[in-house]
């Protein structure tokens, strides 16, 4: 799936409460095609699905093939039924690059929670 210029925002209910240490995104980078890397990415969790606590950040990518990669937000284990991930568009491509003065897309493809 793709944005232009948003924020991913995806909210994932487990169905009860379970220990989980890391949430992770599958990402794409073809700045050509003006398409970039979120600027980072943030999960949240909920037992009620309304109050949300951040569970941590992470700007680390792990590149799995020429132009897809992972970034995966790890933390102490935790008990919680609702994940949200928020990944944060890269905003206006800059000067010299396609695109410039542009809004950036955001792709996802894949996301897993452990």
């Amino acid at each position: 799936m793709g944005w232009v210029g948003d924020d991913l925002e995806a909210t994932i209910d487990l169905g009860k409460n379970q220990a989980i240490s890391s949430v992770g995104m599958h990402t794409l980078e073809q700045n050509g095609s003006w398409i970039y890397l979120p600027k980072y990415v943030e999960a949240m969790g909920s037992t009620d699905g309304i109050n949300f606590t951040s569970l941590g950040r992470s700007t680390e990518f792990k590149t799995d093939t020429l132009t897809m990669c992972w970034i995966t937000v790890t933390f102490p284990p935790t008990n919680t039924r609702y994940i949200k991930l928020t990944a944060k568009n890269y905003g206006e491509i800059p000067d010299g690059q396609a695109g410039a003065g542009n809004k950036a897309w955001l792709f996802a493809d894949e996301i897993r929670v452990f």
